[in-house]
């Protein structure tokens, strides 16, 4: 469970991060 937790929550930000970037180009 852990684990999935953290790959979900590693995916949510690298997610976000590329919607930073996206937001400031």
């Amino acid at each position: 469970a852990q684990e999935r937790a953290r790959v979900l929550v590693r995916r949510a930000l690298v997610q976000a991060v590329q919607y930073a970037e996206s937001f400031m180009a």
